[in-house]
């Protein structure tokens, strides 16, 4: 216990010397006063690699101090488990700490209690839950990415199922969020701690990859850097040159996009150039270009075009000493504290113009996504937002909008305003007529036509990839499928209440119409006619309940038959738990009475009713909630069946055919006749069931001439 303590001395006297390298003794106080609180509330716990638990929050607070926070910042660090894992409110830690503490914590802090099916639902929300806290103060994500760096590097004391889980969750959440906020020597650190543990084998073969190329090269890149330092001085310029080493998760997601083994990598070998100017960047850039032979497209000059992070410098690659290339990146020294740094830096000079830039993408995510039910919608929407390909565009007054690589003019309109991609009819890119589907790139100055009789298309969700896009194409198709349904079901009402010499529009305005629609199971008449049109609901029930109200005598002397609420075709069929639906057979495979059957309530037309080895069938199986049990009622009647025949081109082959047909009973609905050698003709015919059609073909294999006889639409 008296060595655990020592240690923990240790590790605070370590963060005070941090701290007062760059703040007074002053501001201290509270830190040790968060830290004493912390201590307490953690006493007695333990890590998973058995290390006391309040070594973690005081290397969080630590991680934080060395990119310079404020007191407030290092004390929220130090307590932001001990609501999760120590039983204290909000309102404790406001009490002693005050209000901007207590949120951050609260901000950082899972929720444990949400109603969640599943992990992804609770992660998602919890993730959700946090954005929502980081829109209103950037230190919670600061402190969050803190806390999953440090998590990282201590993750090997875990099970292997929660290291693979979490590593996934780094690589694909928190990694790009760091990126995003331009902390790249965090975002680094957590793609390669992510991939190590991921993916050891693979880590370990392109660390050592790294290592073998550039120590080969390595007095190389000495050399340029001395060529380079000299050149530079000699311009009258100070500037900071030094080489760098690349990251191995970024070298091997470089590896597999450009399909190349790590010896053609370019930038193994790179060096940084710091100066004070923008001028003198583009001063260095020449004297580069000078000293080596630059690589043909691969010069990009983000001092001009940032990146969507924010990130500027240029880079340019060259053929350096050796004949092999170096990577040189030029920036000033602000451009490179703000890459390493990013928002942070913002953040500490209280630039709040350039904080609300970098959250402006985070505040419009949130803002649709209020609308989004689904915790993997969330979860697949933020890592394409996270994502690093971006493209950026121009409308043709200039303005300036960010949006994934392999977007549309669709999810152009979208971005620029609702209405617009609404109303999208047309696009223009460079001043050309473009389709809406084409994928756009960087630098395209894009017009959006619109009409005002135009709306969106189902089509368009196989192009969009902005998930705000997608979100409102949904809403709009939902809409407008809600009017219809709403339309359709007015109409079979209407005809239903026509039996009871009722009209529709007369009724809406009575009292009994709204009893009879609360009897249904409806608080609106709205609401009941969407579910008629949809399948859900009778339209013969609930004509009978409005009848009932309107006048109970009528109804008494005429019972409405379980048969006669049905339509011809319901009139030979019973589907499991609805009755007086509209029932239709599908043309598709035109069942008869024998064949097993299935039913399948679609929207707008009722019950449609398949052959249980239909092939559309399966298609829509993914849509389990639409599908019901059938099977016939015994009634008989006059049914549909398609058949395939295929023949030679005989001279009165079709009159033996047509014969064999009338000699079995079939009467010939349609004919598609084919004149060509060994023909396939298909044949609607009118038959009594499965049987008597069963028959018929047998009857039909006899004919001279016919090869092949089948029952078409089934598998």
């Amino acid at each position: 216990m008296a060595e655990e303590d020592s240690q923990n001395n240790l590790n605070l006297s370590f963060l005070r010397t941090l701290f007062l390298s760059y703040s007074s003794i002053k501001e201290f106080e509270i830190i040790g006063r968060a830290y004493k609180y912390a201590s307490e509330a953690h006493e007695g716990q333990k890590r998973e690699d058995g290390k006391p638990y309040i070594t973690h929050p005081l290397e969080v607070a630590s991680i934080l101090a060395e990119h310079r926070f404020d007191a407030i910042t290092l004390s929220a660090a130090l307590l932001h488990d001990v609501i999760e894992d120590c039983g204290k409110t909000k309102e404790d830690i406001e009490e002693k700490f005050g209000a901007e503490v207590a949120e951050l914590i609260e901000g950082v802090t899972k929720i444990s209690t949400i109603s969640a099916n599943t992990r992804q639902e609770q992660e998602a929300e919890n993730l959700r839950r946090m954005l929502v806290a980081v829109a209103r103060d950037i230190r919670v994500l600061l402190i969050k990415l803190a806390d999953r760096l440090h998590n990282m590097r201590t993750i090997s004391a875990l099970d292997k199922n929660r290291v693979e889980r979490i590593s996934r969750e780094t690589l694909e959440i928190y990694a790009p969020l760091a990126n995003r906020m331009g902390m790249s020597t965090i975002k680094s650190e957590l793609e390669d701690l992510s991939f190590k543990h991921l993916m050891p084998d693979k880590y370990r073969e392109v660390s050592e990859a790294i290592n073998a190329n550039v120590g080969k090269r390595a007095h190389l890149l000495t050399d340029a850097v001395e060529q380079m330092q000299k050149q530079v001085r000699d311009s009258g310029i100070s500037a900071q040159i030094a080489s760098r080493s690349k990251e191995i998760y970024s070298v091997y997601k470089k590896m597999l996009r450009q399909k190349r083994p790590i010896e053609e990598i370019f930038d193994l070998l790179a060096m940084r150039v710091l100066v004070s100017s923008v001028k003198e960047c583009y001063t260095v850039l020449g004297i580069a270009h000078n000293l080596w032979t630059p690589i043909p497209g691969r010069f990009k000059d983000y001092i001009g075009t940032p990146k969507p992070n924010m990130y500027q410098a240029i880079h340019t690659t060259v053929i350096g000493p050796g004949d092999g290339p170096i990577e040189i990146q030029i920036k000033t020294h602000e451009m490179h504290n703000t890459a390493e740094e990013g928002i942070a830096a913002h953040w500490k000079y209280k630039s709040e113009g350039a904080i609300d830039e970098r959250l402006g993408w985070l505040r419009r995510i949130l803002d649709w996504q209020r609308e989004s039910l689904s915790a993997q919608e969330f979860m697949d929407s933020l890592r394409i937002d996270l994502y690093d390909d971006q493209v950026f565009v121009l409308t043709p007054k200039g303005d300036i909008f960010e949006l994934p690589k392999g977007a549309t003019p669709i999810d152009m309109a979208y971005a620029v305003h609702s209405d617009i991609g609404k109303h999208l009819s047309g696009a223009k890119v460079n001043g050309r007529m473009v389709p809406i589907t084409t994928r756009l790139t960087s630098g395209a100055v894009v017009e959006i036509i619109t009409l005002n009789s135009a709306k969106p298309s189902r089509d368009w969700l196989n192009f969009v990839r902005t998930p705000r896009a997608r979100q409102k194409i949904r809403h709009h198709l939902k809409e407008n499928e809600s009017e219809e349904l709403k339309k359709r079901g007015s109409e079979l009402l209407q005809a239903a209440l026509n039996n009871f010499k009722l009209n529709l529009s007369v009724a809406k305005k009575s009292s009994e119409i709204i009893d009879a629609i609360k009897a249904a199971g409806f608080k609106e008449l709205e609401s009941a006619l969407e579910a008629i049109g949809f399948g859900n609901e009778s339209a013969e029930a609930i004509a009978r309940k409005i009848a009932e109200r309107k006048n109970p005598t009528v109804i008494a002397q005429k019972p409405i038959s379980r048969q006669e609420q049905k339509s011809s075709a319901g009139s030979n069929v019973i589907v499991d738990g609805f009755d007086g639906l509209f029932v239709r057979f599908s043309k598709c495979c035109n069942p008869v009475p024998g064949d097993k059957i299935i039913a399948y309530l679609s929207r707008g037309r009722g019950v449609a009713i398949h052959k249980n080895d239909c092939p559309n069938i399966t298609d829509l199986s993914n849509e389990p909630a639409r599908i019901r049990k059938a099977e016939w009622s015994g009634k008989t009647g006059k049914f549909s069946a398609a058949v395939l025949i295929e023949g030679s081109d005989r001279i009165g082959l079709l009159a033996d055919i047509t014969q064999a047909i009338a000699k079995e009973g079939g009467n010939i609905l349609s004919a598609d006749i084919k004149t060509k050698e060994k023909g396939k003709d298909n044949f609607v015919i009118e038959v009594n069931d499965a049987e008597h059609l069963s028959r018929l073909i047998e009857a039909l294999k006899d004919v001279e001439g016919v090869c092949f006889v089948a029952r078409a639409g089934s598998k």
